[in-house]
């Protein structure tokens, strides 16, 4: 008995490393024409990057503290008045104010939340996006909420235990593709290169060879193929699986990489949702629809993913001209002490706190099993199909619009990443922050936009910094402390 668990435990830490160590294969292969040729602005590196700059101390600059005064300041009073009632809260969090609470009929009501407010770190990070990225994410921020009533007025169904509609989810399901699509293209003379051996394969500043990674992509994605057909699912589908899971999350970390939105949860948008969804779950077969529910620890959402992290982590290495060359060794070592203390940690908190992550995400996972078993076609969903296409085609047009007109400003990583249930509390702070940007570009220049870079670095540094502190603190009360900020 101990020994089967051991031998389960072993090859389930084996499957998530697997399935990480491909992603930093693939964020190699990428590294070079994303970091080095096209320079993309990467807005979550800006704040590590200033704060450990060796040539220039941002540490001296007034509107820095002036800004984390602001931002740490209301985190602060925010986190006594959390645990003392009597210190007044400033309510300026998104929580607490929603446009669309008075909307209770149909089928008006279907467009969800419209949450109003200040998350600070929000408005200091969207500074560092490109302008015409924020214009795309309040312009479809308010696409996706028109459609979201529209085709709930035409009966379309919601996802098991949530407020996601699932043809919407196929169109973002459609965009990740259709970004990963134009990202592959865009890199079509680096990948033949790589593939025919003449990008180079000796360059130190790459953190492993061309060679050693497609090896490494290649034997990691047939090990997993493996493990789940040992587990009960059909060799071609765990084939088509990981292959539309390795784009989806390409497409992430590109939009991760021209954005910087710190959330992105594509709630029931990977393929572990579209596949039974489209294909039909009777047609799939009872044994691969429940082996494929078994994915939903990884694809629940995607607000965590790592890819995007490591290619942010091979920009700023880059940026700060530090040697990659331990990158893969870092991310096993990390991935294994991490798995090996998640193994023990999260079962430790299910059975002694109830572990109530635990239970929503197996209720939600198993209702959704229940019901592919129980109501579900076997036949193909043709609307799925022209649902995802539909996506698909939006990112073509767009990224063909912003390929031939100058004045075209709405960008395909916009309308992906505002279907995700994050965006409404961040819209507003990334309209604040679009107002700030092209009023300073616009009246006062490049000049004061470079100034004005510490004040918003401060306001993200004011909040975490404040907010770690709060973190600690929880922990030795044993309470979660609501402070107001994004930490």
């Amino acid at each position: 008995m101990v020994l089967n668990y051991i031998w389960v435990s072993f090859f389930l830490i084996a499957f998530v490393v697997a399935l990480v160590l491909v992603m930093a294969y693939v964020t190699v292969l990428f590294r070079r024409p994303w970091v080095t040729h096209e320079k993309l602005s990467y807005p979550t590196i800006q704040l590590p990057l200033e704060i450990t700059s060796t040539t220039t101390s941002i540490f001296g600059n007034r509107w820095l503290w002036l800004a984390a005064g602001i931002s740490g300041g209301f985190a602060l009073i925010n986190g006594l008045a959390y645990l003392y009632p009597i210190v007044p809260e400033i309510k300026i969090h998104p929580y607490h104010h929603d446009l669309a609470r008075p909307i209770t009929t149909a089928p008006w009501n279907a467009m969800g939340r419209l949450p109003i407010g200040v998350l600070f770190p929000v408005v200091g990070l969207a500074f560092f996006m490109p302008l015409d990225m924020l214009f795309s994410c309040i312009v479809f921020y308010a696409f996706w909420k028109i459609q979201r009533v529209i085709t709930v007025t035409l009966g379309f169904q919601r996802v098991a235990y949530s407020s996601y509609v699932v043809i919407l989810n196929q169109q973002a399901f459609g965009a990740l593709i259709g970004i990963a699509t134009v990202a592959l293209w865009g890199c079509r003379k680096h990948l033949v290169q790589m593939l025919t051996g003449d990008a180079g394969q000796n360059l130190t500043d790459e953190p492993t060879s061309y060679r050693t990674a497609i090896l490494g992509i290649v034997f990691g994605i047939g090990f997993m193929v493996i493990f789940l057909w040992k587990a009960g699912m059909a060799m071609w589908l765990s084939v088509t699986f990981f292959l539309l899971y390795y784009v989806v999350s390409l497409g992430l970390t590109r939009i991760r990489a021209e954005m910087g939105v710190p959330l992105h949860d594509f709630h029931f948008t990977g393929p572990d949702q579209m596949l039974p969804d489209i294909l039909g779950a009777s047609r799939l077969g009872a044994k691969n629809v429940t082996v494929m529910s078994m994915l939903g620890f990884f694809n629940f959402t995607y607000r965590a993913h790592p890819q995007p992290h490591q290619m942010e982590g091979l920009a700023l290495l880059n940026r700060a001209g530090v040697s990659s060359r331990r990158f893969i060794l870092a991310i096993t070592l990390a991935l294994i002490v991490g798995t090996l203390s998640l193994f023990w940690v999260y079962l430790h908190i299910a059975y002694t706190d109830g572990g109530s992550s635990l239970q929503r995400f197996a209720r939600v996972i198993y209702t959704r099993l229940a019901n592919w078993l129980t109501y579900s076609s076997n036949e193909l969903d043709t609307t799925g199909v022209q649902a995802v296409g539909a996506g698909f085609g939006v990112v073509l047009f767009l990224t063909a619009m912003r390929t031939r007109f100058l004045w075209w400003k709405l960008h395909p990583a916009g309308f992906a990443i505002s279907n995700s249930r994050d965006i409404n509390y961040l819209w507003f702070s990334i309209f604040i922050s679009f107002l700030a940007k092209w009023g300073l570009l616009k009246y006062s220049g490049i000049k004061s936009y470079q100034s004005a870079r510490p004040f918003f670095i401060g306001l993200i540094l004011g909040d975490y910094i404040v907010g770690s502190v709060w973190t600690i603190v929880g922990n030795i009360v044993h309470k979660r402390i609501f402070f107001g900020g994004m930490t």
